[in-house]
């Protein structure tokens, strides 16, 4: 059977309701293909995850898209027309020894206290502080990855449908220049296909047009934390702990590259509260008590994308790393790593604007081209490693 679509979205994480929603919000008819038997079961999957703007010293494209996006996601949140359960307040920890660079990333940035501001006591157990040099982002969210997700899903459901447990291997076009892709029995056409997952079997298709990798990361959630301990915020210090959203604060990640271990082990486990108690020895009692298994904790492994340059892809993809022409119609939103809540809305939002040829603002002209796949096609030109006649 032949169903036809307007446009084809390939995953159901974060980034691929996203833009399906992106899609629907212009009224499109979108199919999304998730090889999972439903969405959000890899890295979106977790029960709770923090968004905050990642900040380089003086602005870069990083910097400046990472604000944009969580601008995008300030307004999406401000208009939620369902629940979402979420905390604000986010404390980027950091040695004292780099207050100054911090100082220059606020002022370079122009960032006022809405946004940022330097702090030096933290808050952690109730009514008590913390002598700790950080960035206080009081806008910055914990929320629900799975919630977030069915909200999308949700406000999609008028122009969305979709397909679970469609493993997605690769496209064709027909004679007109459509894609056909074939899902279980069916097989589905339309003019636009967005790539926007990598782990599974798109991955090998992908390698071919993209320098990707899967990284492996393992959280936990912790149970009968107490209460007069952290609920209200989240703490990065190397490691994060998200704020509570209920059943425990999320204590992560640890960070494995090549390995496709799909099960958690003890390793990582010490390395997890070993890494909170150095940043946390007043409370060993409290980590201790987790260790020892007197209070009780869930354990998870995840996988994400990848770049070679740690960078997220936005944008058309080329025919191939040395040729420097896009297929037309074909376009991914991949890539965000551990920044994914934050950066994902937005890139679904502005990759479908390009897609549709829609009129975008100069300043996301420019952060389409950073992040553009083309780059690698660029640096492999200035390497001498294309050919070009």
């Amino acid at each position: 059977m032949l169903i036809e679509k307007d446009a084809i979205v390939v995953g159901g994480g974060i980034a691929g309701l996203s833009i399906a929603n992106a899609l629907s919000k212009r009224n499109k008819r979108t199919v999304l293909l998730e090889s999972q038997p439903e969405i959000g079961l890899a890295a979106s999957g977790n029960a709770a995850g923090v968004a905050y703007p990642y900040l380089t010293k003086f602005p870069t494209p990083d910097s400046l898209f990472s604000l944009r996006a969580f601008s995008f996601l300030q307004e999406t949140f401000s208009n939620l027309t369902a629940p979402i359960p979420y905390k604000l307040g986010v404390a980027f920890c950091f040695p004292e020894k780099d207050e100054s660079r911090y100082t220059e990333t606020i002022r370079s940035h122009s960032l006022d206290a809405s946004i940022a501001e330097l702090r030096d006591e933290l808050i952690w157990r109730e009514n008590q502080t913390k002598k700790v040099a950080h960035l206080w982002f009081p806008k910055g969210i914990t929320y629900s990855p799975r919630d977030f997700l069915d909200f999308l899903r949700i406000s999609s459901e008028e122009f969305l449908e979709i397909k679970s447990e469609s493993h997605f291997h690769s496209f064709e076009k027909d004679g007109s220049g459509n894609f056909l892709v074939q899902s279980k029995d069916e097989s589905i056409r339309a003019p636009l296909l967005f790539l926007a997952h990598g782990t599974g079997a798109l991955a090998q298709s992908l390698a071919k047009l993209l320098p990707i990798s899967k990284v492996r990361g393992q959280i936990l959630k912790l149970g009968e934390f107490p209460e007069s301990f952290l609920d209200k915020h989240a703490l990065l210090f190397g490691g994060y702990l998200t704020a509570d959203l209920g059943g425990g604060p999320l204590l992560g990640a640890t960070y494995r590259e090549f390995t496709d271990h799909l099960l958690d082990n003890e390793e990582e486990t010490r390395e997890l509260f070993d890494k909170v108690e150095s940043f946390l020895p007043e409370d060993k009692f409290l980590w201790d008590s987790y260790r020892e298994g007197k209070r009780p904790y869930l354990s998870r492994v995840q996988f994400r994308v990848q770049l070679s340059d740690r960078r997220p892809v936005l944008g058309s993809l080329p025919l191939s790393l040395e040729n420097q022409n896009s297929e037309q119609g074909l376009f991914c939103a991949l890539g965000f790593g551990s920044r994914g809540l934050n950066l994902a809305p937005f890139a679904g939002e502005l990759v479908v604007s390009e897609a549709l040829g829609e009129t975008l603002k100069p300043e996301e002209t420019e952060l389409l081209r950073e992040f553009s796949p083309f780059r690698f096609y660029r640096r492999k030109l200035k390497q001498g490693n294309v050919k070009t006649e």
